[in-house]
């Protein structure tokens, strides 16, 4: 992983939690060591980007959606077309709708304040649900609109992986 030209943009952590027809209740989590090493978790324990990939591809999420991008990307803080060199493949495009239950969190490394918050590490959420989407700020409840304008604020616009998938409907 490149360093992060922009303190505010250096993601740490990626957790998805979701419940899809043929896997059932999965949850993936992506963590970025210092040394920009990835640790990857799935089912409960260790395990490697292919069993990811394999994991997101049997819950009905195609290549080329956000998820994808954000969890198995080398460089997590690069926006998804320059990562592939192509526009990120759009959920209508693809045929295939991700899980209507989902939690995503995507924590940043904020000791520069970029954030416009007064914490360390900021955690973004976004928690879906049939017909509704709750949005969280290190836990307290916020609106898609604060987290937009903290994004915006810091620098991080859309294509941006985090920007995706907790802003993009």
């Amino acid at each position: 992983m490149s360093p992060s030209k922009n303190p505010a943009e250096s993601i740490i952590k990626v957790e998805l939690i979701f419940i899809a027809p043929l896997v059932g209740r999965q949850t993936i989590t992506k963590k970025i060591t210092p040394a920009g090493n990835y640790d990857f978790t799935a089912a409960g324990g260790p395990c490697n980007r292919e069993r990811v990939y394999t994991l997101l591809l049997s819950a009905g999420i195609p290549p080329g959606h956000p998820w994808h991008n954000i969890l198995l990307s080398e460089d997590t803080d690069a926006p998804a077309a320059e990562k592939s060199g192509e526009p990120a493949q759009n959920q209508e495009d693809s045929g295939d709708t991700p899980p209507s239950r989902t939690y995503i969190a995507v924590t940043f490394d904020n000791k520069s304040r970029k954030l416009y918050h007064n914490e360390d590490t900021l955690t973004f959420v976004k928690q879906t649900l049939p017909g509704a989407c709750t949005y969280f700020i290190n836990r307290i409840q916020c609106r898609a609109k604060d987290i937009r304008e903290m994004f915006t604020g810091a620098g991080i616009k859309q294509g941006h992986p985090a920007y995706e998938v907790l802003l993009k409907d």
